[in-house]
């Protein structure tokens, strides 16, 4: 999974081994122009969302944790298991599907998901 930051001058990577990074593009910030590997990496992450008014913030989901960071600085981890939806105005809403015996599924209505906001 790869998405671009706010400005488009950061592209963050997940790799099927869950390993987060981040790419610096041409121009961005280094003095020669060059873009680069942020010195920046997490492991074990399935999910990652940058914040949509601000590009020094963005949110992670590493294993049931969820971070926000500011600037690559993290927060206190906040226990949740669900998918981010959409970060903006420091508020994150995520869906979250019901787990069943274990297994991981949607109820038997698939259109019952849960909307939760965290502030």
């Amino acid at each position: 999974m790869s998405t671009f930051g706010l400005t488009c001058s950061v592209l963050s990577i997940i790799d099927m081994t869950g390993l987060l990074q981040f790419v610096e593009l041409e121009g961005a910030s280094k003095e020669d122009g060059s873009g680069g590997l942020v010195k920046f990496e997490r492991k074990d992450v399935w999910d990652m969302k940058w914040a949509a008014d601000n590009p020094d913030l963005f949110a992670m989901m590493e294993k049931t944790r969820m971070y926000i960071f500011r600037a690559l600085e993290p927060e206190e981890p906040i226990l949740s298991a669900g998918y981010i939806c959409n970060f903006r105005d420091l508020e994150i809403r995520y869906a979250q599907s019901l787990l069943a015996v274990g297994q991981l599924s949607l109820q038997q209505n698939t259109d019952q998901v849960n909307f939760l906001r965290r502030r």
